[in-house]
């Protein structure tokens, strides 16, 4: 089973994210700072990262270096601003229907 990571800014939005996207064929893994993406970047099952919208431009480019310097074989997909935490959900069906 794969692993996606969902990393965001807030917890409760990560956290609901995870059950209400919840999939046989996928785990998704919540992260919202550097430290706990980067303990599921030890995790070989994880084979993309996908970050929210409301994360700070320097936050983003922070845990970009973070998973380029630990996984250089992960996409990261980068969720627009405009939609607002509602669009999360769809953005992430989006990625899957792409993969």
């Amino acid at each position: 089973m794969q692993s996606i990571i969902l990393a965001g800014r807030l917890p409760s939005i990560v956290n609901n994210l995870t059950q209400q996207l919840s999939r046989d064929d996928v785990r998704f893994l919540g992260a919202t700072n550097a430290a706990e993406l980067a303990t599921h970047l030890d995790n070989p099952d994880v084979s993309a990262v996908i970050m929210g919208g409301g994360l700070e431009d320097a936050v983003r480019a922070e845990l970009c270096l973070l998973v380029w310097s630990s996984r250089d074989d992960l996409p990261i997909h980068i969720k627009d601003r405009a939609s607002g935490p509602a669009g999360m959900a769809d953005f992430v069906a989006s990625v899957l229907e792409r993969r």
